[in-house]
């Protein structure tokens, strides 16, 4: 990722969202984006 993206591309499998990936993602939500922890993008 670099500064100027405004979007994650990741996401956690189910059974997964104790994963440092979702950890990741839950604390990069806090600006306001939403993650999609659990989902495959589709």
């Amino acid at each position: 990722m670099t500064l100027d993206s405004t979007h994650d591309i990741a996401w956690v499998r189910p059974g997964r969202e104790r994963s440092g990936t979702a950890r990741n993602l839950k604390r990069r939500a806090g600006g306001g984006r939403e993650a999609s922890v659990g989902q495959a993008p589709v």
